[in-house]
């Protein structure tokens, strides 16, 4: 068994060596793919190995191929093959999470390695709690009506109409807006999320966030969190954590730090100080599978409130086998029941690698995106926004109002893949390096192709 999956992670490898040889944008035709499933009526059986090569085929030929060096998209790293072959034991043994019982040992890897993940958020392992999750939407809901049950009592059972007050969470105009669609699943309504206006480099405006403090208490409303973004999806912007953890000194509000891409940074011994502060949070959010090369489907929730946890989540099912003792049941602690063993691949991952080379990993992306904010400036361009982290949004004064149709003539080229965001009301490009094969010869290329096309 061990030698078959090798020959997967050789392969993998090999694959993954295909994708870099190739343009980084497939030709898509929808027209084309659909005819490709017509066969697939499902009425009568067919052979595996053909349902293998076709699936392979479609997945080939029209798929964004986010392996590649030349993607810098919305972050989605290069993948190793550990993370196959992690994926494929998963499917192999389907352990099942709900219950240490269920499965002693896929629940002892996934506590081993939050122990570790807890340090490196600066964590006490033995006092706080951390659970892997599906990803962010369901890390932020976790620390949302874990913040409510802490805050209101009375609300985990008589929910958000018993409520005197209308609860109000403040979240930054950039703010992920998971946040949105959590407010309304709890019960407390879109409306329940006050977007606090950002300020020239789009961090959370603090004077801003005070004011709308003061007004909301006036209204009769009743603050009790408080989001900061760690690595906004646009901008890769960092909102002032340490400003929010000295405000809340006096406000006493849940600080939950959304960190779903940024929060792999404490890995980095170089990028981890720009993430300072967020060792105070009530709770995190983070995405390994937004941050290290690995397969999607990683999320990570942390909090230092481990008593609420099953306060919060705690039922009683008399069909599930009784905890043993120093053991904890997820279903009990956690929003999900049965789940998948996310945390083989962050464990196969930490294992192979070791954390020092996985430092270097990410610093390797950092200092790649420093070299491209270089290359920018030395050709002319302009940066906006001040992330120190690897996304970076740029324009220029020549171009300003060509924007769009400079980035549909690169992704025409198909060589590279890049995007655009709104900064202030005007289109500008994204650039995100997450791919750990990305080097100064990439950037290069990617230069090229924004001077061929402004010719």
């Amino acid at each position: 068994m061990k030698n078959e999956l090798l020959a997967i992670a050789k392969r993998s490898e090999e694959i993954f060596d295909d994708f870099s040889k190739e343009d980084a944008i497939s030709e898509i035709s929808v027209d084309e793919i659909r005819k490709q499933l017509v066969k697939y009526d499902f009425n009568e059986p067919k052979p595996l190995g053909e349902i293998i090569d076709d699936v392979q085929f479609a997945l080939g030929k029209w798929n964004l191929q986010t392996n590649h060096p030349l993607h810098f998209g919305l972050f989605q790293p290069s993948i190793t093959s550990s993370g196959v072959v992690a994926d494929a034991l998963v499917a192999l043994y389907n352990p099942q999470m709900a219950t240490w019982w269920f499965s002693p040992a896929a629940n002892e890897i996934e506590r081993h390695t939050l122990s570790f993940l807890k340090l490196k958020f600066g964590y006490d392992p033995d006092t706080t709690f951390a659970s892997f999750t599906s990803g962010g939407s369901e890390s932020n809901y976790t620390a949302v009506i874990t913040a409510l049950t802490h805050r209101f009592p009375e609300y985990r059972e008589n929910g958000a109409h018993a409520l005197e007050k209308q609860p109000i969470i403040y979240a930054s105009q950039d703010a992920h807006d998971s946040m949105i669609r959590v407010a309304h699943q709890t019960g407390l309504g879109r409306n329940a999320v006050v977007r606090i206006p950002v300020d020239s480099e789009r961090k959370m405006d603090m004077q801003k966030l005070k004011v709308q403090l003061q007004a909301d208490k006036l209204q009769g409303r009743e603050p009790f969190m408080i989001v900061a973004t760690v690595g906004t999806t646009s901008y890769g912007i960092i909102d002032p954590v340490e400003e929010i953890i000295e405000l809340n000194k006096t406000e006493n509000l849940w600080l939950h730090v959304d960190a779903a891409w940024g929060g792999g940074f404490v890995i980095s011994d170089e990028a981890k100080s720009y993430l300072k502060g967020i060792e105070q949070a009530d709770s995190i959010t983070w995405d390994p599978h937004k941050t290290l090369p690995i397969p999607t489907g990683a999320g990570f929730f942390l909090t230092k409130h481990r008593e609420v946890m099953k306060q919060t989540f705690s039922v009683n099912a008399s069909y599930v086998p009784d905890e043993i003792e120093g053991s904890v049941d997820s279903y009990k602690v956690s929003f999900s029941w049965s789940r998948r063993f996310t945390g083989l691949k962050i464990f196969m991952l930490l294992a192979e690698s070791g954390s020092e080379n996985l430092s270097k990993l990410l610093t390797h992306q950092v200092q790649m995106g420093n070299h491209f904010r270089k290359l920018l400036v030395d050709n002319g361009w302009t940066i906006v926004g001040s992330s120190p982290l690897p996304v970076i949004c740029f324009t220029h004064s020549d171009h300003e109002q060509n924007i769009e149709k400079i980035l549909q003539a690169v992704l025409d080229r198909k060589k590279v893949w890049l995007s655009k965001v709104d900064f202030n009301g005007q289109s500008v490009l994204r650039v995100c390096i997450s791919s750990f094969k990305t080097e100064i010869s990439h950037l290069e290329i990617l230069m090229d192709e924004l001077k061929t096309v402004m010719k």
